[in-house]
């Protein structure tokens, strides 16, 4: 069965069904030093890998699995990693927990800090990591959860692996995280689009040992032999893995993706796939203030992520508009006074409860990084145009997170196109079919074609530009208001409650939870700032 204190981390075989007893193949003992191949959704069950199937893995712990090497622990991986001549010799280590700032007491010894250790290895210092591995402190245990991501040069895909059941199993490469039926089953619950994954990928790193919030010695029990371990006492900041790990491994991925699904006539193959990151939030990054919760009564204003009210990442990089977005606030008082109205606090749902928020103020999902950049590529490929993509992200352009208005748009995305000529071959298919479909007045379709007309013209990104910065203007009159922090909490918990529906909230103590959350998740935000 899957580790309790990690969910997710070793993925179901099956959806539980208390009336169907123990699952055999969840349970069943698989062959020692053998390879298992279990691509969950694909395979009924685990069965050993074909000798062709081996052959084709070209990542780096295939290479050790292929001389019959299957060491079954961390220190044991890590050992075999070190053997002469190593192929991969420079490693750091990073860590990260959920409950990483809350000290060991004897009150809190039985909650689930959910610690977790990742440690990569390269060719060379300054390389791309080819191998990462993500496990929990119990280094020499044979059951806690281990698991493998390695970059095959040769296919231009991560692989994916767990030790569970005495043995390795391969449980897919980054195209099965795309495409049905392997899509968001097995570790593609997470690594939903077949990347690298970092929640909280931007200062202050929440949850991650930083340089903005270390995770220190006293959230360890009194004794506890890790603290003197090697891995601890050299680990690495998560702003280090942010822009040595994080950042490199999607490019890389999306690089080869697109070397893939382009052919050299220019014809585009699994276009949905790639609008799908587009039009729809298929994952979320976690991003915050840079003030820790417990000072935010102190502060005359508190800076609120323009990220939260829209996609400005994708509007300012590879869309190209020019506009200086203001800095929006909120009142310290203001917003400690709502968050205590609304009974937010952490709950790892065993007991153990605490008042307010993590260690960081107004954690909240922002557009991931990952559809940002399939964005950047395919404006890059002339697969997309610039001017396309800024009308489609306009579509209820103040929810750039979970829009079901925009979302439904992919229903007018054409199997395939052809790249070329700034994109135009998409921008004559795309506009006329969401055209065709259109039958009601307010609808997202017609929301899209009120942007697209006039949007050929010279000044539609100055015009747009514009329309944001009023945007801005108009949330920051709300702001100002005395509703306007309890407003922007609803609306906060509501996009925080479709968050921990997914299947990227793995932990419990991920983001604050309040009584009510229920009935913000509906909440919209609206071009004049109100929220309803």
């Amino acid at each position: 069965m899957a580790d309790p204190a990690f969910p997710t981390r070793q993925y179901p075989y099956r959806h539980p069904d208390p009336t169907a007893g123990p699952d055999p193949v969840a349970t069943a003992p698989l062959a020692a030093g053998v390879l298992h191949r279990f691509v969950v959704g694909v395979d009924p069950a685990p069965r050993p890998a074909t000798a062709e199937e081996m052959a084709a893995l070209q990542d780096p712990l295939a290479a050790l699995l292929r001389q019959g090497r299957f060491p079954l622990t961390l220190r044991a991986l890590l050992a075999a990693l070190d053997e002469p001549p190593p192929a991969l010799p420079v490693q750091d280590q990073y860590m990260v927990g959920d409950g990483g700032q809350l000290p060991w007491t004897p009150e809190t010894a039985g909650v689930s800090r959910q610690l977790r250790v990742v440690v990569t290895r390269s060719r060379s210092a300054g390389a791309e990591a080819d191998l990462l591995v993500s496990t929990s402190t119990e280094f020499d245990s044979e059951t806690a959860f281990l698991q493998v991501i390695g970059w095959d040069g040769p296919a231009g895909v991560f692989r994916y692996y767990e030790r569970r059941l005495g043995t390795w199993i391969v449980a897919g490469d980054s195209f099965d995280a795309l495409a049905a039926p392997s899509r968001g089953r097995g570790p593609f619950d997470s690594h939903v689009n077949g990347s690298l994954v970092m929640k909280e990928l931007k200062l202050p790193w929440s949850h991650w040992h930083s340089q903005n919030a270390a995770i220190r010695p006293d959230v360890l029990a009194p004794g506890d032999p890790f603290r003197d371990d090697p891995i601890w006492t050299s680990r690495r900041g998560g702003e280090s893995f942010e822009v040595e790990v994080a950042r490199p491994g999607l490019f890389r991925w999306t690089t080869s993706r697109m070397n893939q699904v382009i052919d050299r006539s220019g014809a585009v193959a699994r276009l949905p796939e790639l609008m799908r990151q587009v039009l729809v939030t298929t994952t979320v990054n976690l991003v915050s203030t840079g003030t820790e919760a417990h000072l935010v009564e102190q502060r005359s204003a508190l800076e609120i992520p323009t990220t939260f009210f829209l996609d400005l990442d994708a509007f300012l990089g590879p869309l190209g508009l020019l506009f200086e977005p203001p800095i929006l606030r909120v009142g310290g008082p203001a917003y400690a006074a709502a968050r205590t109205a609304l009974g937010l606090r952490l709950d790892d749902g065993a007991g153990f409860t605490q008042p307010g928020e993590t260690l960081f103020a107004f954690l909240v999902p922002e557009r991931a990084l990952e559809d940002q950049v399939v964005v950047e590529a395919l404006v890059q490929r002339q697969v997309l145009s610039s001017r396309l993509a800024t009308c489609l992200l306009m579509v209820d352009f103040p929810n750039p997170v979970y829009s079901r208005r925009r979302a439904s748009l992919m229903a007018y995305v054409p199997e395939t196109i052809r790249a070329g000529d700034g994109g135009t071959a998409l921008d004559q298919v795309l506009p006329k079919a969401i055209e065709a479909g259109a039958t009601a007045a307010d609808g997202p379709e017609a929301e899209f074609l009120g942007r697209w007309e006039g949007s050929d013209e010279p000044d539609f990104p100055v015009r747009v530009g514009q329309r944001l910065v009023g945007f801005l203007a108009a949330c920051q009159a709300r702001l100002d208001g005395p509703e306007g922090a309890a407003d922007l909490l609803k609306l906060a918990q509501g996009r925080r409650r479709r968050f921990r529906r997914s299947t990227l909230a793995e932990f419990a103590l991920t983001v604050p939870r309040g009584p009510d959350d229920d009935l913000y998740e509906a909440l919209r935000l609206h071009e004049d700032g109100s929220v309803s």
